[in-house]
């Protein structure tokens, strides 16, 4: 697990970082900036984005650094790390919400548009997902890990479904996963 910052992000596009971050195209730097940081940090399980000290924020700036991440994953597009927001602020948590939760609504063929993030009660999702996701989440999270065959027995599904259910969770940086000794499939592991 490592932790990061948005001045961790400013320093890697070369830039200091604002008392405010506003606007679409920073948003878009910082966004490009972020995702090249998941990227170089695949080796890492979860990478925690530290939003305590964040600047504020507005919802242009939000949307293209939280909802085309988010996009981008539920794409499939971006491999790496899970990405687990930290240290959110009420407000921040409410916006990061809605601009996720939005996103499927006008981009096409988008189902899945959600981050985890940690709070006082545990681990939750902020945006849109399909049922099964989150229920496959929720599972995931309840039993700490799961399999192909921990998930066929529990819901009562095919292989096939229950090994893609799995694969989506950690598609979209939901779940970490190990392989399995003495099997050519994955242990499932909850983000913590």
């Amino acid at each position: 697990m490592s932790t990061f910052n948005f001045k961790d992000i400013a320093k890697q596009i070369g830039e200091a970082l604002p008392e405010r971050l506003r606007g679409r195209k920073l948003g878009q730097r910082y966004s490009a900036a972020l995702q090249a940081y998941v990227r170089e940090q695949a080796t890492v399980d979860i990478l925690e984005f530290d939003l305590h000290d964040a600047p504020m924020m507005d919802v242009s700036f939000m949307d293209e650094v939280f909802g085309g991440f988010a996009e981008t994953r539920g794409r499939g597009d971006l491999a790496g790390s899970a990405l687990l927001l930290i240290q959110l602020s009420d407000y921040d948590r409410d916006d990061i919400e809605r601009v996720l939760s939005g996103r499927p609504g006008y981009v096409v063929g988008l189902r899945n548009c959600v981050l985890p993030y940690r709070s006082s009660s545990g681990i939750g999702l902020l945006g849109k997902t399909e049922d099964y996701v989150a229920q496959t989440f929720a599972l995931l999270q309840k039993n700490g890990t799961l399999t192909t065959a921990d998930l066929m027995e529990q819901l009562d599904l095919a292989n096939n479904t229950a090994s893609t259910r799995l694969k989506v969770l950690y598609d979209l940086g939901l779940a970490r996963r190990q392989n399995h000794l003495g099997s050519r499939g994955y242990v499932y592991l909850a983000l913590e």
